[in-house]
C-alpha cells in the first residue's frame, strides 16, 4: 500500500513533493495516536441532543407519492393496485423506492404492502387495513435525517439556525468515537441509523479552520487528507498516513463538515468546496456529511457537489433542542 508521501510525489501533488520525509513510528504509535484522537473528540462534543436524528427533512419518497396519486387516496396494496387494468402497466416502484422499503419497513411489512400472499390466517381484514394505511402514512411522511444519512452516503444538511445541524454532527462524532472506542457497547449505535459496513471513524472538520490552513487553490484532495493526517497525530510519519490509507479505502470513515457558511471568504469557500469535491471523487465510499446555514444551490457552486441536499425542518412545539 502507498503512503500519501509517495502518492503525491508519483502523481505530481506540488504541495509535499519533496517538502516532507516520512518519520518511523514507534511500535504501538498508531493505536495511541488514533485513540487519542478519539478520546480528545468525545470531550470536544460535550453533551449531546439524543433526539436530533429523528428531525424531519425536506426529503420525500417522490415514488411513494407517485404511487399514492395512483390509487387516488385508498389505502390497497401494490397488488391491488396492479389487478385494476387502467393501471397495469403504470406501476413501477423504482430502485430507489425498493431500497427506501428496505430500510423504513421490516420484511413482512413490504409483502404486505406489496399484496403478497393473503395474510388471512394471520390478522382479520379490518387489521391488515389498519396496518397497510399505516404503512403508507410513514412512506408518505418527510424523511428523518437518520433515514436521510443512511439511505445517502455523501450529505449536505442545510439548517437555517445552525443549531440542529451542528447537534447532529456533534451527536455522530461522539457516538462514533466513543464506539471506536469500546466495540462492545453496540448499544450506542443509534438503531434508527444502522450504517452497514465496517465501525465508522469520525473526522469532524470546522470548516472556517480547515479554510484557513489552505494555501492556495486545490488541485486535489490532499489538502484535506493532510488536514485529517494531522488531526491524528502532531507529527507526520507514514504509518500514520499509511492507517488513514486503509481506512479510507475500506469504507471505514465518516467525514464530519461543519458550516460552509462559516467561511466567510468567498474565494475560500470556493477552495473548500473544490477540495471536498475532489475528496469525494476520490473517496466514493467515505460517508460525508456538509452542514450549511445558508440555503445555496447546487449551480451556485463553483465545484459542483455529487451530494444530496436536504433542509432541516424546524421542530414544533413540543421539540426542545
Amino acid at each position: 500500500m502507498k503512503h500519501v508521501h509517495d502518492l503525491t510525489i508519483e502523481e505530481g501533488g506540488r504541495l509535499f513533493a519533496g517538502l516532507r520525509t516520512v518519520v518511523p513510528a514507534p511500535a504501538g504509535a498508531v493505536d495511541t495516536a488514533w485513540q487519542l484522537y478519539l478520546r480528545t473528540l468525545v470531550d470536544k462534543m460535550g453533551e449531546t441532543d439524543e433526539d436530533c436524528l429523528n428531525l424531519l427533512t425536506s426529503t420525500h419518497l417522490s415514488d411513494a407519492y407517485r404511487l399514492w396519486t395512483q390509487v387516488h387516496g385508498q389505502f390497497c396494496t401494490v397488488s391491488e393496485l396492479r389487478a385494476l387494468e387502467a393501471n397495469a402497466h403504470t406501476v413501477i416502484l423504482g430502485t430507489e423506492l425498493r431500497q427506501w422499503l428496505g430500510e423504513l419497513l421490516t420484511t413482512r411489512e413490504v409483502a404486505l404492502w406489496l399484496g403478497l400472499g393473503t395474510d388471512a390466517g394471520e390478522r382479520v381484514i379490518p387489521e391488515r387495513h389498519q396496518e397497510i394505511r399505516g404503512i403508507w402514512e410513514r412512506l408518505l411522511l418527510p424523511c428523518t435525517i437518520a433515514d436521510v444519512l443512511r439511505h445517502y452516503p455523501a450529505v449536505v444538511l442545510l439548517d437555517p439556525t445552525g443549531l440542529a445541524a451542528a447537534a447532529v454532527l456533534r451527536r455522530l462524532a461522539q457516538r462514533l468515537a466513543l464506539l471506536q472506542l469500546n466495540a462492545a457497547t453496540v448499544e450506542m449505535v443509534e438503531p434508527l441509523l444502522a450504517w452497514p459496513g465496517p465501525l465508522l471513524l469520525p473526522f469532524f472538520v470546522e470548516l472556517r479552520d480547515f479554510a484557513e490552513a489552505l494555501e492556495a487553490e486545490p488541485r486535489d484532495e490532499v489538502p484535506l487528507l493532510s488536514y485529517l493526517a494531522g488531526q491524528l497525530g502532531a507529527q507526520a510519519h507514514g504509518a500514520l498516513e499509511e492507517f488513514l490509507h486503509w481506512r479510507l479505502a475500506g469504507d471505514g470513515v465518516c467525514l464530519l463538515l461543519e458550516s460552509l457558511d462559516d467561511v466567510v471568504d468567498e474565494q475560500r469557500r470556493e477552495w473548500v468546496e473544490e477540495v471536498v469535491s475532489h475528496f469525494h471523487q476520490r473517496w466514493p465510499q467515505v460517508r460525508i456529511v456538509l452542514t450549511s446555514r445558508v440555503a445555496f444551490q447546487r449551480e451556485a457552486l463553483r465545484a459542483p457537489l455529487d451530494f444530496h441536499f436536504t433542509t432541516i425542518q424546524a421542530r414544533d412545539a413540543s421539540q426542545v433542542l
